[in-house]
């Protein structure tokens, strides 16, 4: 009858209030110009796996052929952690991650890299800065932190629920594809 075997596409559970806010935020941002969007520095945290075992291969073969098997490793394998920032200008740093993101941890990444990156690109004043709802950057001392800068660059409100949104995850993306194929600059880069 043409049906086949499929794995789920993984989307974000969206309640009717996520949804509510991201149409609200689309409405707000729909007559926006390239200029405007132009003043916007996305940031995001991303964990590469660099043994990834996700279980998506699939082979048909004969019992026992060494050529149709896979290695596996325990829990995941060998990950790195990584923060960055991006903007239309220019990309900015991406900054190793030794552990999970701390709102302390989180705060010294926007004083050490996030402020001057913003200074250089939008020197103007009139920046943005796009961060997620994660707990790390709506914690009350990452709140006050960005307050402290606000006279440099403001925060981008963003909807919850909106990781597809956020244009640094193309970046990710084609990073990810980098490491699953082992380059070796990317990955002297990482480690």
């Amino acid at each position: 009858m043409g049906f086949r075997s499929y794995r789920p596409i993984r989307i974000p559970l969206l309640t009717a209030q996520h949804k509510a806010l991201r149409l609200v935020w689309a409405r707000h941002h729909r007559h926006w110009t390239v200029d405007e969007w132009k003043h916007v520095a996305w940031s995001d945290e991303f964990r590469f796996q660099l043994n990834r075992v996700d279980r998506r291969v699939r082979v048909r073969r004969q019992l026992h052929k060494s050529a149709c098997q896979q290695g596996t490793v325990e829990v995941g394998g060998d990950s790195v952690m990584v923060w960055g920032v991006c903007s239309w200008r220019k990309m900015g740093p991406l900054i190793r991650l030794d552990t999970t993101l701390t709102a302390d941890r989180y705060v010294s990444i926007l004083s050490d890299h996030l402020h001057p990156f913003i200074s250089i690109v939008h020197s103007d004043g009139i920046g943005e800065i796009q961060q997620d709802n994660a707990t790390p950057h709506t914690s009350r001392i990452a709140t006050e932190g960005l307050q402290e800068q606000s006279s440099e660059f403001r925060l981008f409100r963003w909807s919850p629920k909106s990781p597809e949104m956020n244009i640094i995850e193309y970046i990710w993306d084609a990073l990810q594809r980098a490491v699953q194929k082992r380059s070796p600059s990317l990955l002297l880069l990482l480690i």
